[in-house]
């Protein structure tokens, strides 16, 4: 009997390890190719199965950037079970090539799965750039020359989109330098081609300020044509 209930005992807990959920796309890629940004949003359904012999559950899906929004399924799928990712690009004052990753994390075997979109976003035309781009330096023209995250409570993150525009006939880099610790930017140096537009992302990381009230500087935007302009940051941190 003790013998008996040995055996049924180690096929139970042989049976809880070896169910176990897995996740399978059916692709890790999407190309969108050329996207007109008048257009507004774009989106694509990664489409995934649980090949597993456990109910899968999509825990979290974190994209790299604010620009791009992902949904996914809030309840469990069943093994055998297809869903989707879906993935959306707004390309708004963001010309050009772009790549983007979306991280899935989920309580399947590979517990973190890296999706990734890509694509050309053709830009609106760009009319009297003198008044749309004012701050010059060199061939790169700026909406502005100050960086403003308005009001930020203490702990709080929040990210602020800064327009630049190439109005050259020939691809010019920016490289950014000089930000505290509590701003970074997404990419601190951006090749922009001809006539391309791009929207610069500074983050703000309230848990790295110390102090309450007003909090202003300067940073560098230096040219690949050895130009260097001087632009301000403001925030209020309450």
């Amino acid at each position: 009997m003790k013998n008996l209930i040995l055996v049924v005992l180690i096929a139970l807990v042989a049976n809880t390890v070896v169910a176990q959920s897995k996740i399978q796309f059916k692709t890790l890629t999407h190309d969108f190719g050329q996207v007109k940004e008048a257009n507004g949003s774009v989106s694509y359904e990664f489409e995934f199965t649980n090949t597993g012999t456990a109910p899968l559950i999509i825990q979290n899906v974190e994209a790299s950037c604010g620009c791009t929004t992902p949904s996914w399924p809030k309840i469990p799928v069943a093994p055998g079970k297809k869903g989707v990712i879906k993935a959306s690009y707004d390309p708004n004052n963001r010309p050009g090539a772009f790549t983007k990753t979306i991280n899935v994390t989920s309580n399947a075997q590979t517990a973190k799965v890296t999706l990734t979109i890509n694509g050309e976003v053709i830009g609106k035309t760009i009319v009297n750039n003198d008044k749309t781009y004012p701050v010059v330096l060199g061939n790169i023209r700026m909406k502005s020359d100050m960086v403003n995250f308005g009001k930020v409570k203490k702990e709080e993150s929040k990210e602020i989109y800064f327009d630049v525009f190439n109005g050259s006939s020939q691809k010019v880099t920016i490289t950014i330098s000089g930000l505290p610790d509590y701003i970074k930017v997404e990419e601190a140096s951006i090749t922009l081609m001809a006539g391309e537009k791009t929207m610069v992302t500074f983050l703000l990381d309230g848990s790295k300020i110390k102090d309450k009230g007003n909090k202003t500087g300067n940073f560098s935007v230096k040219t690949s044509e050895n130009k260097t302009i001087s632009l301000k940051f403001s925030a209020i941190v309450e």
